[in-house]
């Protein structure tokens, strides 16, 4: 997968989950690879519906184990939060620099196969069958059940995944040590 600036004038990178507090605090669900962005980009856009003037400015962004938590300026109490769960947050990819856009797009890749899919180390052992997928501050993790239970898989560099989409199978590179780790 791949994204240009031509494409689309506006990426997604979270969805609004939940009003936090009383001065407008949101946490936010990002997409996959999208968390590193809020360090470096402050104007972001809601949507629906989008409204290309009404830009939101932000404030802070903190990692929490809920997922991420964000202040705009322009949403000062639990009220106006409440007025935008649900919604999209936006920014225009013309703001984005290309290893910016390839980050998102790799990360997106990583976090392709659906529930179902059938998950075997690189060395031929069925290890189980994906069943959810947990979005954390830090990366996304595979819950993979199996015979032995449940074994939570970090989706990260070092998993090296392989995907066959005709027989919906993935093949990962256990890291060393993660299988006694689980145990």
């Amino acid at each position: 997968m791949s994204r240009t600036k031509t494409e689309a004038p506006f990426l997604r990178v979270a969805t609004v989950m939940k009003a936090q507090g009383t001065c407008g605090k949101l946490l936010v669900r990002c997409e996959p690879g999208a968390s590193l962005l809020f360090d470096s980009h402050t104007v972001y856009y809601l949507a629906p519906p989008l409204l290309d003037d009404k830009e939101l400015h932000l404030l802070e962004a903190e990692s929490t184990a809920a997922g991420l938590r964000v202040r705009f300026a322009e949403i000062t109490d639990r009220a106006a939060a409440h007025e935008v769960l649900g919604r999209s947050l936006l920014l225009k990819t013309d703001a984005l620099s290309e290893s910016e856009l390839a980050l998102v797009s790799d990360e997106a890749e990583l976090a392709f196969p659906e529930c179902g899919w059938e998950v075997f180390s690189d060395e031929g052992v069925a290890l189980g069958v994906l069943s959810d997928r947990i979005e954390t501050s830090a990366n996304l993790v595979w819950v993979v059940t199996g015979s032995s239970g449940e074994l939570l898989l970090p989706v990260i560099e070092g998993l090296q995944i392989q995907r066959d989409h005709e027989q919906r199978r993935v093949t990962v590179h256990l890291i060393d040590g993660l299988l006694e780790a689980c145990s």
